[in-house]
């Protein structure tokens, strides 16, 4: 936009419709801090009652200083951002990639260790260009974040090309590849609702297709999950708990009995490893409910909302179910994440299972029995008699045993 105004005079809309605007004081500016811009009704409300400011210590001098000059440069920069959006254009043409609309443009490699080892590659030769990893994009799309600016010419944003194509051929088109796909998470409502019955399901299905993979993250208690999915789904392989405790109790209370307390970094490497030691689908079960705390401040919710996986949520079929599910589904969308499958657990109850189809705006939802006795083959002739492959994948309905 000339003089750099910004999406709102980009739009066209009439100023007498805006409210205020929000500038940032880093990023294009260069300094720090932040600008809200207003009526002067606006303004001094804002400084009587609004929670950033009541406690704020003013910028100093040279940060407002440095942001009024920033501001008339911006103004005055029309030329440098043309040359911006064309170089961009530039690079994501030889990229065979979308061009960026601002001076960003991301590479989509897809593994974190080949997006760590080109962007080092890269730097080695000059180019200052970084790794953008999960948990600050979705698992599955590590990404190179390419920053284009005025000063750089033709020749080098060609040579940067050249060397990302280069990488591309050495690696075996290891650079914007398909991501692997996002792993599915089985969640709960509640403990004790059969999420694990329910992992056993999937992965028994899943590996009527070819291997899979399933993890159980956190572990407390004396009961082991991962022991009891063994034996449910022998064949189906199985990664060690990041963390194990002895209390049956929630994770952030059973870490802190054992003096300890969950390492979300480690918990979130653990999960890369996990993802990356096979090719196998991953399967994953949380400890507890969604809103179980991991830490004083994470609960599992906030985990998955951060790496995003396929969510697979199981709820009782009996009273309270209805409050329960509904409100673990609004939690889960208003993160963002997809609910895939609604596995309802226990006895049939025909009118709570009506209401859920018809309130939850899940696609697929499916009723599992008590089984007795559990077993592998229990949970075979469920999968014989429902089809899971609008779930899974076409490829599940051939592979059903006969």
């Amino acid at each position: 936009m000339p003089q750099g105004a910004g999406a709102w005079r980009a739009s066209g809309a009439s100023d007498e419709r805006l409210a205020a605007r929000i500038v940032t004081g880093g990023k294009a500016l260069g300094a720090s801090g932040g600008l809200v811009v207003g009526s002067t009704a606006l303004r001094q409300e804002l400084l009587s009652s609004a929670r950033s400011f009541v406690f704020t210590t003013g910028v100093s001098p040279a940060i407002a200083g440095c942001l009024l000059k920033a501001v008339e440069k911006a103004t005055q920069a029309d030329e440098a951002r043309c040359l911006i959006k064309e170089r961009g254009a530039r690079l994501a043409a030889s990229l065979k990639l979308c061009a960026p609309d601002a001076a960003i443009l991301p590479v989509p490699v897809g593994d974190n260790e080949a997006a760590v080892a080109l962007a080092t590659s890269l730097q080695r030769d000059g180019f200052d260009v970084r790794a953008v990893r999960p948990p600050t994009v979705p698992l599955g799309t590590a990404r190179l974040r390419v920053v284009i600016h005025s000063t750089q010419t033709d020749e080098i944003v060609d040579a940067l090309a050249e060397k990302i194509l280069a990488a591309k051929l050495t690696a075996g088109d290891s650079v914007h590849t398909e991501p692997r796909p996002a792993p599915l998470c089985v969640a709960g409502t509640d403990t004790e609702i059969g999420k694990t019955v329910v992992s056993a399901l999937l992965v028994r299905a899943l590996s009527r297709r070819g291997p899979a993979r399933y993890w159980k993250p956190i572990q407390t208690g004396d009961d082991c999950d991962t022991s009891t999915l063994q034996a449910l789904a022998p064949e189906v392989a199985t990664g060690a708990p990041a963390f194990r405790y002895p209390r049956p109790a929630s994770p952030h209370h059973a870490a802190e009995s054992a003096g300890e307390r969950i390492d979300m970094g480690a918990l979130n490497a653990a999960l890369d490893r996990e993802r990356e030691s096979s090719d196998a689908p991953l399967l994953f079960e949380l400890a507890g409910g969604l809103h179980v705390p991991l830490t004083g401040a994470t609960t599992n919710l906030d985990w998955i909302a951060a790496c995003h996986p396929r969510v697979i949520l199981v709820a009782r079929t009996g009273l309270g179910t209805l409050n329960h599910t509904l409100l673990s589904i609004e939690a889960l969308r208003t993160r963002n994440l997809k609910i895939d499958a609604l596995f309802l657990v226990g006895e049939a109850h025909p009118d709570n299972e009506r209401t859920l189809r018809e309130l939850s705006g899940v696609a697929i939802v499916h009723h599992l029995p008590l089984l007795d006795p559990l077993s592998a083959r229990s949970l075979d002739d469920w999968l014989d008699e429902n089809d899971l492959s609008p779930l899974l994948g076409p490829t599940l309905a051939a592979c059903s045993k006969s």
